[in-house]
C-alpha cells in the first residue's frame, strides 16, 4: 500500500462527491484511509459459438451469443495483490470488451491503469474493459491518502469444451488387411479385432504410442471377441473358451461356452455375450457361473402395443453394447445393447439394469421402445462401432441402412458422414454431438470400409479395416480434469 498516487481522475471524482456532501450540514461524512477490493465478477459478455452448417456440415458456420459470468468465481489476493480465476471461461469469449462488478472497502474509488499509457480511467460498471491483456486495478482511499494496485488475470480456455482434435498416427498393413473391425482397450494397451480372409486376427499397442501394432495371440490364435469393464478385458476364443486379462498380456481361462457366439460388453459383476438368436448368456465373475436369457417382450409391458413389429425387434448384425455407472447408486450399472437387424433403418436396444452390490435386484433384459416424436433416434449404420463418453456414448458408422427407396436419405446417403452422442442411455443421438466441435476427421469417409472407435480414458481412437489408418483424437474434456 502507497500514500503516492497519480490518478487525477479519481481523485477529482473524489474530491467533487466530497464537497457535495460536505455542503449539506445535515450529512455526516466518514473518511478512511484503509483500502482493499473486497469483491470482483463479470457480466454478460459476448461469445462465439462456432458449429457446422446443416446443409453443407463439411462448412463451418458460427454465431455470436451472450453470457452471462456472474456466477463465475473469481479471487481477491490481498496478501499478493491478485484478482483471478481459476475456473476458465469459455474459448471463444470476447473478454477484449468485459463488463465488470466491484465493490471496494469504505467506500473506496476504482480505476483502471490504461493500456497504452500510464494514466488511470475511472471504474464504472456500466462500461466495458479490456481483460484480454492483465490489467492494473487501483483502489484509493476515500480521504485519498493511500491507495493499492492489484494485477487482475481473467482465464479463457484456449479450446472449446467437448472439442476433439484429431492427430494422424498413420497407417499399419496388418490392419488395412482386416474386415468387420472392432475394437478396446485393456489395461495401457490398445487393442483391434477383425478377420483376414475369415481368420480372426488381432493386433495391440501401447495407448501412448499408436504406431507399434504386435498381432494379439492366446496360445496359438487371436480372439474372435472381446469386451472389456473398467478393470479388466474379456476375449473369446473360437471354440467358447472365455479368458481375461488386466493387461493384455497375461491371460486366465473364466469359463467355456460353445453357444458363445460374440462378447457383448462387461459390468463390473457380469460378462454378456450374444449366443443363438434373440438369446443373451450372462457369465458372472464372481460365482463363475453361467446363465442363458431370451430377449423377449414382458406380457405386462404396456409399450407392447406402440410397437410396430413386435416379432422384428432384435439385433442380428452390428451387435455391440456399453456399460455406464448410475449416478445415484455407484453399486448400479446400466448395460446397454444395441444392433441393426434386416428391415429397420434404427438401431433396436434393449437394457438392463444391473446392482452389483445385491444381484437379486437387478432387472431382466428391457426393450427400450423408440419415440418415434423425437427426431435423434439411434441411425442404423452399416459397421457401426460405439464406445462411452462420460456417462453417454459416442458412435460412428457407415451408410445408413433401410432407408426408404428414393427418399431424400437414400438421395444423400454418405458413409461415415457424423460422430453422433448420446446422453440419455442411447435414446436420442444428436449429430456432431450437438453444438459442440466433435466430428470426424476431415476426409475420413474416404478411409474406411469399417472402423472401430475406442475410448482409453483420455483419448479417443479410430482405426480403420479396410485402410489401416489410425487416429488420435484429443478431446478438451478429458485435458481439463
Amino acid at each position: 500500500m502507497s500514500n503516492k498516487h497519480s490518478i487525477a481522475a479519481i481523485i477529482l471524482a473524489a474530491v467533487t462527491l466530497l464537497s457535495s456532501c460536505m455542503d449539506n450540514d445535515d450529512i455526516e461524512v466518514n473518511y478512511y484511509n484503509d483500502v482493499a477490493v473486497t469483491a470482483f465478477s463479470l457480466g454478460n459478455i459476448s461469445h462465439t459459438v462456432y458449429t457446422k452448417k446443416k446443409t453443407d456440415p463439411t462448412q463451418d458456420s458460427s454465431y455470436v451469443e451472450s453470457l452471462s459470468y456472474s456466477n463465475y468465481p473469481f479471487h481477491v489476493d490481498n496478501a499478493q495483490n491478485r484478482i483471478y480465476n481459476t475456473d476458465s471461461l469459455l474459448s471463444n469469449t470476447h473478454i477484449a470488451k468485459s463488463l465488470a462488478s466491484i465493490s471496494a472497502k469504505n467506500g473506496g474509488y476504482l480505476g483502471w491503469k490504461n493500456l497504452d499509457n500510464d494514466n488511470y480511467t475511472e471504474f464504472a460498471s456500466t462500461d466495458t474493459v479490456d481483460l484480454s491483456k492483465p490489467r492494473i486495478l487501483r483502489v484509493v482511499a476515500n480521504d485519498g491518502s493511500w491507495y493499492k494496485d492489484y494485477t487482475v488475470t481473467v482465464l479463457v480456455h484456449t479450446e472449446g469444451a467437448d472439442s476433439l482434435y484429431w492427430e494422424d498416427k498413420g497407417y499399419d498393413e496388418n490392419i488395412s488387411k482386416l474386415a468387420n473391425i472392432r475394437g478396446t482397450r485393456i489395461g495401457k494397451k490398445i487393442i483391434v479385432y477383425g478377420t483376414d480372409n475369415g481368420s480372426p486376427k488381432a493386433y495391440a499397442t501401447d495407448n501412448n504410442n499408436g504406431l507399434a501394432w504386435q498381432e494379439l495371440l492366446i496360445g496359438s490364435e487371436s480372439p474372435v471377441s472381446m469386451a472389456a469393464n473398467s478393470t479388466k478385458g474379456f476375449a473369446l476364443m473360437s471354440n467358447g473358451t472365455v479368458l481375461s486379462s488386466e493387461d493384455g498380456e497375461n491371460w486366465t481361462t473364466e469359463t467355456t461356452d460353445a453357444d458363445m457366439r460374440q462378447l457383448i460388453t462387461a459390468s463390473s459383476s457380469e460378462l454378456y455375450a450374444m449366443g443363438n438368436k434373440a438369446e443373451i448368456i450372462t457369465f458372472n465373475l464372481n460365482d463363475k457361473t453361467v446363465r442363458k436369457e431370451t430377449l423377449k417382450l414382458d406380457p405386462d409391458d404396456k409399450s407392447k402395443g406402440k410397437i410396430a413389429d413386435p416379432d422384428n425387434i432384435y439385433p442380428t448384425k452390428d451387435i455391440q453394447g456399453y456399460t455406464t455407472k448410475i449416478a445415484t447408486n455407484p453399486e448400479m450399472e446400466r448395460v446397454t445393447l444395441f444392433g441393426n437387424n434386416e428391415t429397420d433403418s434404427i438401431m433396436t436396444s434393449w437394457v438392463k439394469i444391473v446392482d452389483n452390490g445385491n444381484p437379486e435386484r437387478s432387472q431382466k433384459w428391457a426393450y427400450q421402445t423408440p419415440d418415434n416424436t423425437s427426431k435423434h433416434l439411434t441411425p442404423a449404420l452399416e459397421n457401426a462401432s460405439m464406445t462411452t463418453y462420460g456417462t453417454g456414448a459416442l458412435l460412428i458408422g457407415g451408410k445408413r441402412l433401410n432407408l426408404e427407396e428414393g427418399s431424400e436419405g437414400a438421395k444423400n446417403n454418405k458413409p461415415y458422414e457424423n460422430i453422433y452422442f448420446s446422453p440419455d442411455n442411447g435414446k436420442n443421438w444428436w449429430e456432431n454431438c450437438g453444438n459442440t466441435k466433435m466430428y470426424l476427421p476431415t476426409g475420413f469417409s474416404t478411409y474406411s470400409n469399417s472402423a472401430a472407435l475406442i475410448n482409453d480414458g483420455s483419448h479417443f481412437w479410430i482405426i480403420c479395416g479396410g485402410t489401416g489408418h489410425i487416429w488420435k483424437g484429443h478431446i478438451t474434456t478429458f485435458s481439463w480434469q
